[in-house]
């Protein structure tokens, strides 16, 4: 570490502590809030192992071109550029993309109305978003009547400002909107436009986002949606398929297109022009010159041309327009951050973010904080957005309750964006560092995960910036230090998935783990916890023990970053059996436990202590399965997480007994006796079948009448708790059980 690290990382925490709360009694059926030391996450354990769990930015695979800005690729005779492409500004459609087009074509719902309404009309108004095919669908529809007379007016051609001379006989015309435009059109306009059309003898399709609301516009407005993305898919395929090919080689590329690993690599909601390009990389592949892996890369990376349009757009608005573009691309990056929340969630994180990008270019805070009342409509952001609301759970405490979510519909965008913006917009990365670094003080983790989530894919594509931005800044923060490192931790996590610095972050938390200043360690301790300490477990184990036993340096605890970098490691020890280290993480606590060295001792009891008041919510894949790792099944994510580990894998049984009855007969007995016999024994009343894996296991902690003794005392504080009484029934069965295994 240099000496200008060490600075960054500024000396050991002076903050206020926060009041400790008691330890709960026996018992108690609600939540329970601990000292932060003691249990960093309290009541939103349940919430920080979700987040963590699912939200990771994946990089590697077909992912890995968001690792480097991309302009463009040539393999084989296929040739794509990566960035936004022109705007055709001619009047006429050239014939040979009028019959590629029409060749092609699959028509979308309700086209036979669409091409009625036209006909009698002479005027029809689509209305959907750019990119579902609207421009396609209406050269279609007008080449039918028109026969190939079909023109384009010109981009920011106003429909007031039609005259007659705009128009030909017997030609159709095509008049494309922007958002502006669309939003002030009426009925009135489109009669005038109307009338001009049936007197020139010529057709006109309007192309137009509107909100679906527009009544007013009903004569003449269809909405129009994406074709069949299948059918369409077989018609490209069918048509870039050359006559001198082989027999059944159309057959054999549909098919190919219908498996889970061109369907991933497609999208689930592909627009019709990525879906064109697919055909042609799928024929490519089917002549040779594309591989598997290549087509499934140069597919993916239609991601990216999508990302750059959207951010094109902000670098060619001009000042009195950007406020719209802006807010939609912070928006967009908001919304890579915190996929799979709620819309509203969404919605003020990006107003925050909009705030922080105002002010890179104006002093003036009210102009800052000025906000469209009427701006965040979903009906019209998501579709711009490729995203979508769904309904799903969202942890609340140790809950999951079922709320309205948005998300993109393909899960990719997410790293596309802020990789994107990150790396092609180097003037924001100020910007979006100072609110992410903001989002890292909030307490719930369904906002500070994600953060740190966002912190660590910068720090995997650009170390050495992020890092000094965004790491450094955390690790000298004055207050909420175990906190402020588990952010800090989670980011170097994320970042330590690219395998290109993974060896490096090792060594850096390893030569924290021994020179490092107070935070340093104690972040060392945190990120210890998660996928990079699991990756390499022994060495890990062995960096914890360091970590948490830094008591053995003095006579007596008598530095309060002792302690905290004990909880830390004991944490983390926890927290790596909670995700997938069960079997080394028993092993270890269990030899700990026997040494007669006191730290040690202790670190295993802090540990043992966290998982005996974790739940099966609590957890990761912990379990081992087949194909690995699995998660706790539904029905007993309510259980007492040992006791699933236990009930799962019964090898691990008497392991896990053996830790509890050393436990049990600590000197610190009666809190884990308490909170053995209060948690469980209230999560097996709650449930039968937990009931039975409890009853069941009751036996395992006694080996001797004192064991058998100590368990009838609990059960008898429990039956005659004020508060919440035991039920005499369950008292009963567990009293059998210990009876039973007495005689």
């Amino acid at each position: 570490m240099s000496d200008e690290e060490a600075a960054e990382a500024g000396a050991p925490d002076q903050q206020a502590s926060e009041p400790a709360e008691k330890a709960a009694d026996t018992g108690k059926k609600s939540t329970e809030h601990v000292n932060e030391s003691e249990d960093p996450f309290g009541p939103d354990r349940r919430g920080f192992s979700e987040f963590y769990d699912r939200d990771y930015f994946r990089t590697d695979g077909p992912m890995r071109f968001v690792r480097t800005p991309i302009r463009h690729l040539h393999i084989g005779d296929v040739h794509y550029a990566f960035g936004r492409s022109g705007t055709v500004k001619s009047a006429a459609v050239r014939e040979d993309y009028l019959d590629y087009i029409c060749s092609r074509y699959v028509a979308v719902d309700r086209y036979d109305e669409m091409a009625a309404m036209l006909r009698d009309h002479r005027l029809l108004v689509l209305h959907g978003y750019p990119g579902s095919g609207r421009q396609t669908t209406a050269i279609v529809l007008l080449d039918a009547l028109a026969d190939g007379r079909v023109a384009r007016f010109d981009d920011g051609q106003d429909a007031k400002s039609l005259t007659n001379d705009d128009f030909t006989e017997g030609w159709g015309y095509v008049l494309e909107l922007d958002a502006n435009s669309a939003a002030s059109l009426t009925e009135p306009v489109l009669n005038k436009v109307r009338d001009l059309v049936r007197a020139s003898g010529s057709w006109c399709v309007v192309i137009a986002e509107l909100d679906g609301h527009r009544r007013d516009l009903a004569d003449y407005a269809i909405p129009h949606r994406p074709p069949d993305k299948d059918k369409l898919l077989a018609a490209h395929i069918d048509k870039e398929i050359d006559l001198d090919d082989e027999d059944g080689l159309e057959a054999r590329l549909i098919e190919l297109a219908g498996t889970p690993r061109m369907r991933r690599a497609l999208g689930p909601a592909p627009q019709p022009a990525e879906i064109a390009d697919m055909a042609k990389l799928l024929v490519a592949h089917g002549h040779g010159q594309l591989t598997l892996e290549e087509v499934e890369a140069m597919a993916t990376e239609a991601v990216g041309r999508q990302v750059a349009e959207w951010f094109t757009v902000l670098a060619s608005t001009d000042a009195d327009h950007l406020e719209g573009p802006l807010r939609l691309g912070a928006f967009r990056i908001a919304l890579a951050v915190f996929n799979e929340s709620p819309y509203t969630m969404v919605v003020e994180q990006g107003s925050d973010l909009v705030r922080h990008l105002k002010s890179l270019t104006s002093d003036d805070d009210e102009d800052a904080k000025k906000l469209s009342l009427f701006g965040d409509d979903h009906a019209r952001t998501l579709p711009v957005c490729r995203a979508e609301l769904f309904e799903g759970p969202l942890p609340f405490g140790s809950h999951a309750i079922p709320a309205s979510q948005t998300r993109y519909c393909d899960d990719r965008y997410r790293a596309v964006v802020l990789s994107y913006v990150w790396q092609n917009h180097n003037n924001l990365r100020d910007a979006i560092a100072k609110w992410l670094l903001d989002l890292s003080e909030d307490a719930r983790p369904e906002i500070w995960v994600r953060a740190a989530k966002a912190i660590g894919l910068f720090c995997s594509l650009d170390l050495h910036n992020a890092y000094t931005k965004l790491i450094l800044p955390l690790l000298r923060t004055p207050s909420r230090a175990a906190r402020k490192a588990h952010v800090a931790a989670l980011a170097l996590d994320q970042a330590a998935r690219d395998e290109r610095i993974a060896d490096a972050l090792r060594d850096r938390i390893s030569y924290w783990r021994r020179n490092g200043t107070p935070r340093q360690k104690l972040t060392a301790a945190a990120v210890l916890g998660y996928h990079l300490g699991a990756a390499t477990i022994d060495r890990t184990l062995e960096e914890l023990r360091v970590l948490g036993t830094q008591s053995e340096q003095s006579d007596v605890f008598t530095d309060d970053h002792d302690q905290s970098l004990m909880h830390m490691a004991s944490y983390s020890l926890a927290n790596l059996l909670a995700f997938g280290q069960s079997r080394p993480v028993l092993r270890q606590l269990a030899e700990w436990s026997a040494s007669d060295r006191q730290s040690l001792r202790a670190l295993a009891w802090w540990a043992l202590r966290h998982l005996i008041r974790w739940r099966g919510y609590d957890a990761g894949p912990v379990l081992t399965s087949t194909n690995g790792l699995k998660h706790v099944p539904r029905s007993r994510e309510r259980w007492p997480l040992l006791l699933v580990l236990q009930d799962e894998e019964p090898d691990l049984r008497e392991q896990i007994a053996g830790l509890l009855r050393w436990a049990l007969r600590g000197r610190r007995s009666d809190y884990v006796a308490r909170t053995l016999f209060g948690q469980w024994v209230r999560a097996a009343e709650a449930s039968p079948a937990c009931m039975t894996a409890f009853v069941d296991f009751v036996p395992t902690l006694v080996h001797n009448a004192t064991d058998a003794d100590r368990l009838r005392y609990l059960l008898t504080r429990l039956r005659r708790d004020w508060a919440d009484p035991l039920d005499a029934g369950t008292a009963g069965q567990i009293e059998a059980a210990l009876r039973k295994e007495a005689s």
